[in-house]
């Protein structure tokens, strides 16, 4: 076998985890985004865009590709705005 996942439980609080996963995400997108002047972010309205959005600075531009303005468009969105982003749908031919 190439590789075994190691379980090794830490006691720890509910909190904890919460703050290490915060500082690791954290320092994974200062590494990438150094000079967010002129960085885009491609949101999708889920989870996982929002999440990285919240840890970059205000003035990165958001992106959500799609056909028309739809649920997760309008998500994206207001996302965007709540988090003082500028927003651009990018629209796709609907035969894409």
């Amino acid at each position: 076998m190439y590789w075994r996942p190691k379980y090794d439980p830490l006691d720890r609080s509910y909190n904890y985890f919460l703050d290490r996963f915060s500082d690791v995400i954290a320092d994974a997108v200062s590494e990438r985004a150094r000079n967010t002047e002129d960085a885009g972010l491609f949101l999708s309205g889920r989870s996982d865009s929002r999440l990285l959005l919240s840890f970059l600075d205000d003035d990165v531009m958001s992106y959500h590709v799609n056909e028309y303005m739809n649920t997760e468009a309008r998500i994206a969105e207001q996302v965007a705005g709540e988090a003082g982003s500028e927003f651009d749908l990018l629209q796709r031919d609907p035969d894409y």
